[in-house]
């Protein structure tokens, strides 16, 4: 993907054109198929998901407290105790989408076909676009910790600067990227405009989608915390792995020093094997990978 990225200037402007018209046509299929009530309105919802096309954290924390206010104020008799379920469920699927979008990035499943379906679902969960995530995720790999070319480096960020402007980093660092391999010019502006107007629709209409898929209860109680598990989760990883030690060196690590770290490499493919994760990056479970031999 990333070397189709480095052939055609307007893979990404396709891409998001595609995406568009595929989650306007499947919100009005879900929304025919499943009938459900959006009280007060969807117009209501739709607005406190907009925030999402904000490149950060906060905006992202604000958008799923409206969700969750209107959730108990319009459908709070519809709750049941099952519901509560679903926290611990979402909670997880959030954190295991990291380990298998990334695997997925560097095609570790078989069949290879996979990688692409089971990709783009964990995209639709992340609100962004598969490509977009196996460019920038390969970008890391290349240019691990450097203050300008790792699309999300730590510098000397603490880890709520880390986590609130991880979005933003990401975005600076592909359109640094993108006009940096295809040169200034009308064509290129056009396309990347195209790009950062589909990008934050896109977010809002697969927001949209699972809302209409799920309905206002499980998308509140599931989607939400699976949302934001997600990025904290890959905001934890990147930024602990990636050590920054007292000589302002940054050392890509392992974690699995505490039952903490132990427990979460059993339940999430040894995520926080990163070090491992960088040196085999094929490496389906990179706890699994042997250590390199002594020379």
């Amino acid at each position: 993907m990333l070397r189709r990225f480095k052939r055609d200037r307007y893979m990404l402007t396709k891409y998001y054109a595609a995406s568009t018209l595929v989650f306007v046509a499947a919100i009005g299929v879900a929304r025919y198929v499943r009938h459900t009530s959006y009280e007060p309105s969807p117009w209501v919802w739709v607005a406190c998901l907009v925030p999402l096309i904000i490149s950060n954290f906060s905006a992202v924390v604000v958008s799923n407290l409206l969700c969750v206010g209107l959730m108990l104020e319009y459908h709070r008799a519809e709750l049941s105790a099952w519901h509560l379920a679903l926290l611990p469920l979402g909670i997880y699927a959030g954190m295991v989408n990291v380990p298998v979008i990334h695997n997925c990035a560097h095609g570790s499943f078989r069949p290879v076909w996979l990688n692409r379906i089971l990709g783009e679902l964990c995209a639709v969960h992340l609100l962004s676009g598969y490509p977009g995530f196996v460019i920038l995720h390969l970008l890391h790999h290349q240019y691990a910790d450097d203050p300008d070319l790792d699309p999300h480096p730590n510098l000397d960020k603490t880890f709520w600067q880390y986590l609130n402007g991880l979005k933003g980093s990401l975005a600076r660092a592909f359109r640094r990227n993108y006009f940096g391999l295809w040169g200034v010019s009308a064509a290129t502006r056009c396309a990347w405009r195209a790009v950062r107007l589909l990008l934050p629709v896109n977010r809002v209409l697969k927001a949209l989608f699972v809302l209409a898929i799920l309905g206002p209860i499980p998308f509140t109680i599931f989607y939400i915390p699976s949302f934001i598990a997600n990025q904290l989760t890959y905001a934890h990883i990147n930024y602990y792995t990636h050590a920054r030690r007292a000589d302002g060196r940054v050392e890509i690590v392992n974690l699995n020093h505490t039952a903490v770290y132990r427990f979460l490499n059993a339940v999430l493919l040894g995520i926080y094997f990163h070090k491992n994760h960088h040196r085999r990056p094929l490496e389906f479970n990179p706890q699994n990978a042997a250590p390199p031999k002594a020379a």
